[in-house]
């Protein structure tokens, strides 16, 4: 089945899963390991923790991109991440995303230290726009 969406539509579906869904108190673990099937329990290592703002992020054009976060940096472990996993504001798991290039992926471009804060945007596009 092929499926186009507005803009508009990709932004309602952006804004309800992570805007509304996380809520005010979310979390994003930058993982290292396998993708977890079915939001299992990971087999990897968690790099990192972020804690996310309120809202967590902004939404436009069908992109969404993730806000400001704290760290606590120093509980960091060195590693690239592979995937995401975001947690709701009871901790939750809500979604597990991969890294990497392309629609329904998290674009981000970088690695995680422990003791060095984490910098950068991550970025999700929603797929099937409308030409």
């Amino acid at each position: 089945m092929t499926m186009y969406s507005s803009a508009a539509a990709r932004n309602a579906g952006l804004t309800a899963e992570f805007l509304t869904l996380l809520g005010a108190a979310a979390t994003a673990e930058l993982w290292n390991g396998a993708f977890p099937v079915n939001l299992a329990t990971p087999a990897g290592v968690r790099l990192a923790t972020l804690n996310l703002g309120n809202p967590v992020g902004v939404v436009a054009s069908g992109v969404f991109t993730l806000a400001a976060y704290t760290q606590t940096k120093l509980n960091h472990v060195n590693g690239t991440p592979t995937f995401v996993r975001f947690k709701d504001s009871s901790a939750v798991v809500q979604h597990d995303i991969e890294i990497g290039i392309g629609a329904g992926k998290i674009q981000y471009n970088g690695t995680v230290i422990n003791n060095q804060d984490i910098t950068g945007t991550f970025t999700i596009t929603a797929p099937n726009p409308a030409a």
